[in-house]
């Protein structure tokens, strides 16, 4: 019983180490408007009063399912499917699952078309 609980455990890190490696090299191929903190994208505003974050046309080619955003896009909407529960489809076919994290509210990329 104990092997099988240590192999689930090494199989749990070796999925998490690869999440985690695949978000950080993607997060360093960003374009110039987005940046990354601790693992969770936002959007450069430049302007501090400027609150608007939209999805871009090309945010699939830089956005991964396991990511992470710490803003969610003006233009998505909730939605609800079956297992998946509550989520946000927003434009350019990119859905967005609300997590909490240390106390904030994170949103997971789970479906990019």
């Amino acid at each position: 019983m104990g092997s099988i609980i240590n192999k689930a455990l090494i199989i749990g890190a070796l999925i998490l180490a690869q999440t985690l490696i695949t978000t950080y090299v993607v997060a360093d191929e960003l374009p110039d408007f987005l940046y990354s903190k601790g693992g969770i994208i936002y959007p450069r505003t430049g302007d501090s009063t400027q609150k608007i974050f939209r999805t871009p046309s090309f945010a699939t080619d830089y956005l991964r399912p396991g990511m992470l955003l710490g803003v969610l896009p003006n233009d998505c909407k909730p939605a609800s499917r079956g297992s998946i529960g509550d989520y946000y489809l927003c434009h350019h076919d990119l859905a967005l699952k609300p997590e909490e994290m240390e106390g904030k509210t994170v949103y997971r990329v789970i479906e990019v078309n």
